[in-house]
């Protein structure tokens, strides 16, 4: 029994990781709808974007040429201070990766519209590699 109740709560705690809405996000900068976490709020603060969803979910959002899959990998390669340590999925648009720390991050390269926008999860955090996957498929959903 005591199985049974355990993998019904890991069973939970999947969905509600996974359980997403659309979250349609208007600021001077951005304009697009990703499917996010109910409940998810949007936030610009400097040029970047915070959607974020209790503890478990928060990717920052940038704009420029610059972000792109290739340059992400470059900069993780050469600046020892990421831990890099091994890609966990690695797609033409983005990628899971795991650290030396024992962590996972994110990134995902997208254009949405006339603009180019990276997804990242928030660093100074750790997610698990679940909660992780949830952020990448949000932002590969963003339009």
């Amino acid at each position: 029994m005591k199985n049974i109740v355990i993998l019904a709560l890991c069973m939970l705690a999947c969905v509600l990781v996974h359980a997403q809405t659309p979250l349609a996000v208007k600021t001077a900068s951005y304009n697009f709808t990703i499917s996010a976490p109910a409940g998810a709020t949007a936030a610009e603060q400097f040029g970047e974007l915070k959607i974020t969803a209790g503890t478990g979910y928060c990717v920052e959002v940038s704009v420029g040429a610059a972000n792109s899959v290739a340059s992400k990998k470059a900069e993780l390669a050469k600046n020892p201070q990421y831990n890099f340590k091994a890609y966990i999925t690695d797609t033409p648009d983005g990628f899971l990766y795991s650290t030396t720390l024992g962590t996972v991050h994110f990134f995902y390269a997208k254009k949405v519209g006339a603009k180019i926008l990276a997804f990242e999860d928030f660093k100074t955090a750790h997610y698990t590699q679940a909660q992780e996957q949830a952020m990448f498929d949000s932002a590969k959903s963003a339009k």
